[in-house]
């Protein structure tokens, strides 16, 4: 082969090379947020990140834990001149409710990929000591009275809790939390404790609470107090 037609290919080797370096400092490792942790039923997730490749197709991917929707949201948007995105047209809706949502974001010709969560649930149950098991009903109107329109259970616990439904003023609802008489370990219910004015505790059974619909934004904690149970101690 001609000496200069191989000194040639080694230049355009060298110079390409250098081009994916350069693009790689500029706009280095790839980048995907919203625009809040937490959600309310008719907002939209605002989604933004940067260090993708520039008019590159930047797929988007939103899983549900748990899975509320039949077919997966699988959404795309392009990246600017540089190296940024924007989507705006993912809707929050009523069985989003209690869903937590990993995004991500993977780059068609990069090959780039990011990952950020995301919630709708922000009435968070959790106890001061061990574990407990739960029961909790969701009602029509903010007074927890009536008919139940959903039911079930969950687990408390010291850490991250159960999370239910963002109780907004808009969906005027609300939510009513019985918590059982002993905890995993044996501890007993002593009381319940959260935010000032967020919740009422029932004058039949003090175990329950019902945490009626608010505006508030991200997470609020409503914890589950428990003692240790001392046996009395009997004289002679």
């Amino acid at each position: 082969m001609d000496s200069n037609l191989l000194q040639t290919k080694r230049l355009e080797s060298i110079f390409f090379f250098y081009i994916f370096l350069f693009s790689s400092i500029i706009y280095g490792q790839a980048t995907v947020f919203t625009d809040r942790d937490d959600y309310v039923p008719g907002q939209y997730v605002i989604v933004t990140g940067s260090g993708w490749s520039p008019g590159e197709t930047v797929h988007l991917h939103f899983d549900e834990t748990p899975q509320v929707c039949t077919s997966d949201h699988n959404r795309s948007t392009i990246a600017d001149e540089n190296g940024n995105i924007l989507y705006d047209q993912f809707l929050i809706n009523e069985r989003h409710l209690g869903v937590t949502f990993v995004l991500t974001a993977t780059g068609e010709s990069s090959g780039s990929s990011a990952q950020t969560i995301f919630t709708d649930g922000n009435v968070r149950i959790k106890t001061n000591v061990s574990t407990a098991g739960i029961t909790w009903n969701v009602f029509s109107g903010t007074v927890c009275s009536g008919s139940p329109t959903s039911s079930g259970g969950g687990t408390a616990t010291t850490t991250n809790g159960t999370t239910f439904t963002k109780l907004n003023n808009t969906t005027n609802t609300s939510l009513s939390v019985t918590a059982p008489a002993t905890a995993a370990n044996g501890s007993v219910f002593s009381s319940w404790s959260g935010p000032a004015g967020e919740f009422t505790v029932d004058g039949s059974n003090p175990r329950i609470i019902c945490i009626p619909a608010n505006s508030n934004s991200g997470i609020q904690d409503f914890t589950i107090n428990y003692v240790s149970c001392i046996s009395p101690t009997i004289g002679t």
